[in-house]
């Protein structure tokens, strides 16, 4: 229970958080419904503002999703796609975090497109892809393989900022983003996906299935086959713990990967 609390507590000082006001999560998104007498009208639509650069005025999630697929539908190539997200200021995990991170590698019909969860905390702090511990781990998966971010691979997070604790998303804080995955997707063309973790497989595949349930089993996402596998974090984690079996199953995974583009 003590560990648990200083987590919390860890939890708040990374978000930023310096006063409580309620013992339950607050939800910016649904603040008509939620709204206490604690907090004013006035003090929650310029919390709300502060995050979203909303000039006061409460925005939905649906009219969120619905700006991003605008911009999307009018993106013509994936440098733009880049530049667009990095001035899309309305995930409500953007101003908590330090780092947009989009992801790195081959932008033009790469092989493979890896699709993670969310970035670690050294890539936040750099602002560099696939650095820190995870990073190292994914550039070996791929040079087991014989392919490069070099070469003929793109890996990107379908969340490009850091929640607070490492924590995942909200179904809330994904659909703000969503919109730019898939276009990502449109305009890379891959040949083959291979999403690691549930974070991307539920996403790309619309599943509510576990990762256990999912990986190693070829799917398609718009005629592209998808493999899902276990999450970089995951992997790493079970590797320090002597999880043979799950650093096994994530190989074979890969394998089925490589079998497909040869």
């Amino acid at each position: 229970m003590e560990n648990s609390n200083i987590n919390l507590l860890e939890l708040y000082v990374e978000s930023g958080i310096d006063e409580s006001y309620n013992d339950n999560p607050f939800n910016f998104f649904d603040v008509k419904k939620q709204a206490g007498e604690s907090l004013s009208n006035h003090n929650i639509e310029k919390m709300f503002d502060e995050n979203f650069k909303a000039n006061n005025n409460l925005v939905s999630i649906s009219q969120i999703h619905k700006m991003a697929m605008d911009i999307c539908e009018s993106v013509p190539n994936f440098d733009e796609l880049i530049e667009k997200i990095k001035t899309f200021d309305y995930c409500p995990l953007k101003a908590k975090s330090i780092s947009t991170i989009t992801g790195l590698g081959i932008k033009t019909n790469p092989q493979l497109l890896v699709l993670t969860e969310i970035p670690n905390a050294t890539e936040d702090k750099t602002g560099v892809a696939y650095s820190g511990d995870t990073g190292i781990l994914l550039s070996k998966i791929l040079s087991a393989i014989k392919m490069s971010m070099d070469t003929d691979v793109f890996s990107m997070p379908v969340m490009f900022y850091r929640p607070a604790g490492g924590r995942m998303p909200t179904t809330e804080e994904m659909d703000t983003i969503k919109p730019f995955i898939f276009k990502a997707i449109d305009l890379l063309k891959p040949k083959v996906i291979l999403t690691m973790g549930t974070l991307p497989t539920s996403l790309i595949l619309n599943s509510s299935e576990t990762i256990v349930s999912l990986r190693g089993k070829w799917a398609e996402y718009n005629s592209i086959p998808v493999m899902p596998t276990f999450s970089l974090q995951y992997i790493l984690n079970a590797g320090k713990q002597g999880l043979k079996e799950v650093r096994l199953k994530a190989w074979e995974d890969v394998q089925e990967v490589q079998k497909r583009l040869d």
